[in-house]
């Protein structure tokens, strides 16, 4: 199994725990794309986020990423 392959199995899982990732996902279906296509949009944002905290070593923290997401869409 591919490393993309596995990213994307687990922006699936987290479908079960994370209310903005299933926003994400059910926006992507309404969009017209499909499941592969909406898991695969899910699975970058989810590599960007682990990116950021990487970088940032700090920790995952829904409620500051759900804050800094509404920050930037509401400044469009």
């Amino acid at each position: 199994m591919n490393s993309g392959k596995i990213v994307q199995q687990w922006a699936g899982l987290t479908l079960e725990s994370s209310p903005w990732a299933v926003v994400f996902y059910r926006a992507a279906l309404a969009r017209g794309l499909g499941h592969n296509d909406a898991i695969r949009r899910l699975a970058n944002r989810w590599l960007e986020i682990l990116w950021r905290i990487w970088m940032d070593a700090k920790p995952y923290d829904e409620k500051f990423h759900l804050a800094q997401h509404y920050l930037r869409t509401k400044s469009r």
